[in-house]
């Protein structure tokens, strides 16, 4: 059973439990003030919270699969060996041979393609692609890890002149190049994230018990969600211009983060800006779904009374539920360790045990040894003689002695 797995058993269940509670105390605070139920207790009962579920939907699926189905790291040469990016080229050769396995049209020992590469390319043959630029050119490497393998594979006029003079600048200027390169396709997800975080906080004329008001049930959250895209973007685009340094984002995150989770799709490092943002922006989809979807707030005018704020949606729900799911992860990650500690242990059990094995094995090979060379060096046997036989046995019970007597 995979890691992922066992993390959703355990969450799954737990968060529809939560959002059933929830449900359950709206309801029956609704009766108790004599109230109907509103769209806030009913989430799905219009066409306009349908509307909003299927956006919260496809934004959350569209960062699953960043993570589980397409994750950045499946064709960056230096996430899937785990080498660091100034890694000399015998080394990404070395730790890329045995992970390919059916790349018939590029191998590691071909030129360098021509820009761009056929977009049909499976994700071995884009590692081989960017390994083999990658080596002609090794000053690329700041452009391929910044904008990432499709813009680098892809953009057929960021490379200089053959006979360019590289330098400082140069490498500066072909990085610059690759990062505009990606730049549509970065606003274009974003843009995508504000249409989908707008339709899951549309509002609408309902009809509750006190008359009608503008709200629905996750209407409260359209300013707070439209801070979160500029704000993730702007960081986004600051990391890749340089001016916020990645280090110092990553640095309060990877301490909640288990290490144990950090695997495979989960790519958090500072020398791999592409793919360690990539992993946050899907992060960020998931988790604004998984907040409108378990905690609706519904729009309060500045002059209402009794509404539920942001802040105290933060401070006494979304807070204690963050902190159990993470203490969870925690506990998934720990029982994981400790599982891989056992299976250490157990495997070095069975090898001591066969070393020992071998070991003995070897001491009656050198008793058998030594017999023989006494039975050569005394001539062999002469007519059966006691005397001899005595001396055999002596000798034999003396080579046997000095081996120890260990088991």
């Amino acid at each position: 059973m995979s890691l992922w797995t066992t993390a959703a058993i355990i969450l799954v269940p737990w968060g529809i439990r939560q959002y059933n509670d929830r449900q359950a105390r709206a309801r029956l605070a609704a009766t108790a003030n004599g109230n109907t139920v509103t769209a806030d207790q009913q989430p799905w009962s219009t066409p306009t919270a349908l509307v909003q579920l299927a956006a919260l939907v496809i934004l959350a699926l569209l960062g699953l699969s960043t993570l589980l189905v397409s994750p950045p790291s499946a064709d960056n040469v230096f996430a899937v060996t785990n080498l660091p990016v100034t890694a000399p080229d015998w080394a990404l050769r070395r730790a890329l041979a045995p992970l390919l396995i059916s790349t018939t049209r590029i191998s590691l020992e071909s030129a360098a393609p021509p820009l761009p590469v056929p977009a049909d390319y499976s994700a071995q043959e884009l590692l081989v692609a960017s390994y083999t630029v990658l080596r002609s050119r090794p000053w690329l490497r700041a452009g391929y890890v910044s904008a990432g393998t499709d813009a680098f594979l892809a953009c057929g006029y960021c490379l200089p002149p053959p006979n360019a003079v590289v330098d400082g600048a140069l490498v500066q200027e072909v990085t610059l190049s690759y990062l505009e390169y990606a730049l549509p396709g970065l606003l274009g997800q974003y843009a995508v994230d504000a249409v989908l975080l707008g339709l899951a906080t549309v509002s609408e004329v309902l009809s509750t018990g006190s008359g009608s008001a503008s709200a629905t049930a996750r209407a409260g959250w359209r300013t707070v969600a439209v801070y979160a895209v500029v704000a993730v973007a702007g960081a986004h685009a600051a990391v890749l211009a340089e001016v916020v340094d990645l280090t110092s984002i990553l640095n309060p995150i990877l301490p909640l983060v288990p290490a144990v989770l950090m695997q495979g799709a989960v790519v958090l490092r500072p020398d791999l800006p592409h793919a360690s943002l990539a992993v946050l922006h899907a992060v960020f989809r998931v988790l604004m779904a998984a907040i409108l979807l378990y905690f609706p707030l519904q729009h309060t005018p500045t002059n209402g009374t009794g509404g539920a704020s942001v802040k105290s949606v933060l401070s006494t729900e979304l807070g204690p539920t963050i902190k159990v799911t993470h203490d969870a992860a925690l506990a998934t990650a720990l029982l994981a360790q400790a599982a891989d500690r056992d299976m250490r242990s157990r495997v070095e059990a069975v090898r001591a045990r066969n070393q020992t094995a071998a070991d003995r094995v070897r001491r009656d090979e050198a008793v058998a040894r030594e017999r023989t060379a006494a039975i050569e060096r005394l001539g062999g046997p002469e007519g059966g003689s006691d005397a001899f036989e005595a001396q055999m046995r002596a000798l034999v019970e003396e080579t046997i002695g000095a081996a120890g007597g260990a088991p």
